[in-house]
């Protein structure tokens, strides 16, 4: 091997190692460790949850107030935002456990204008949270876009540094009431219904559930409406739709004129059979005893909006907004929804159908051509 050749060698060999070296030295720093994001976060010590959602107009985002925040209240949680509604403990749970838990690595990035691109910045985020401790002591930040490996930017305000962290911490973190509710409004099992009341501009109607549990009755009906086939299958899809009635929104606890209450639409009230007292069903001596019927009612309101009503229950003082889809069954019950006849009258376009075994009158038959005179 001549001397230039060894020289090259010995190059060679230096420029492996110093790449070996630098190579070694940036794994170390990719492979960080994990570590917790809320070092010390102590859920017990949490008295309050407020969380945003940004606005459409990103120059309202500084300003808009929170979607929703969640106070504790005794052994329990509650909407603050939302009179005081009752909140699903076992939900605050989980975003407490997912904030306590959550670890991140290296900042993702750090610079100011990438703050606004990953969804993190003060006045362009997706979502942003303020938890409060009993000492009064706040820790904010924004939850952003997703990022590598099932993530999402995460950046704790007053700080430069984004991360990537579980999206476990995103989803826990609603910014609607439903999502922290029972949204279960009504629940009535069709079979458990003696009967269900339906008033509406258009008309009264109580109808009775039959024996078997599939076909009604009309109770108190006029003369003229006693000898009319019900339809069944409207009536069936009422009572359908409150087996398990859900709200969209909490409006509040107080009633206002534009909720159209006082006017409703519809009234419903449902009366379920009564039930004897648990342990004695199996007692013939106490056959006889029976608690108080359960009486379920509801007023639907004016339109909140395109696709909901305002809606109050008779359990509390809370109106909600539900789906227009699903009340509208109550809200067109009437002459030309509760009977059959009504319908195929409508879809005839007659006014009134003939009564059963009287004849329509025939159509007079064409007259004759008169006859051609002869020439």
């Amino acid at each position: 091997m001549t001397k230039a050749n060894k020289i090259l060698v010995a190059v060679l060999v230096a420029q492996v190692a110093l790449v070996a070296l630098v190579y070694t030295r940036s794994g170390a720093s990719s492979v960080e460790p994990p570590r917790l994001l809320f070092a010390g976060f102590d859920a017990e010590d949490v008295a309050k949850i407020a969380i945003s959602e940004a606005p459409d107009d990103d120059a309202k985002a500084k300003n808009a107030g929170p979607d929703v925040v969640l106070s504790r209240k005794g052994e329990g949680w509650v909407l603050t935002s939302h009179a005081d509604y009752a909140v699903t403990t076992d939900k605050v749970d989980t975003l407490l456990t997912a904030l306590a838990q959550a670890k991140v690595r290296a900042p993702i990035a750090t610079s100011e204008s990438r703050r606004g691109q990953l969804g993190v910045d003060a006045a362009k985020f997706r979502k942003k949270v303020t938890v409060t401790t009993t000492g009064g002591k706040a820790t904010t930040f924004f939850i952003g876009e997703r990022a590598a490996g099932g993530n999402v930017a995460i950046r704790l305000d007053n700080d430069d540094a984004i991360y990537a962290v579980a999206s476990s911490v995103a989803s826990a973190a609603g910014t609607s009431a439903r999502t922290w509710v029972d949204p279960t409004i009504a629940e009535v099992a069709t079979e458990t219904i003696a009967t269900m009341a339906v008033t509406t501009p258009a008309g009264s109607y109580t109808f009775a559930l039959m024996p078997g549990g599939k076909k009604w009755s009309l109770e108190g009906a006029p003369e003229g409406d006693k000898a009319k086939a019900l339809d069944q299958a409207f009536i069936n899809r009422m009572a359908k739709k409150l087996t398990k009635l859900t709200l969209n929104d909490i409006v509040g606890a107080k009633d206002a004129p534009e909720y159209g209450l006082a006017a409703p639409l519809a009234t419903v009230t449902v009366t379920l059979r009564p039930q004897p007292p648990e342990g004695t069903a199996e007692d013939p001596a106490s056959a006889a005893v029976s608690v108080a019927p359960e009486v379920v009612t509801l007023t639907i309101g004016a339109l909140a909006d395109d696709r909901h009503y305002y809606v109050k229950t008779g359990t509390g003082p809370y109106i909600f907004t539900v789906l227009k889809s699903t009340l509208e069954p109550f809200t067109q019950t009437g002459p030309d929804t509760v009977f059959e006849a009504a319908k195929s009258d409508a879809k005839n376009g007659q006014s009134a159908k003939p009564g059963k075994g009287t004849k329509a009158p025939a159509h007079p038959a064409p007259a004759a051509p008169s006859p051609t005179p002869a020439h």
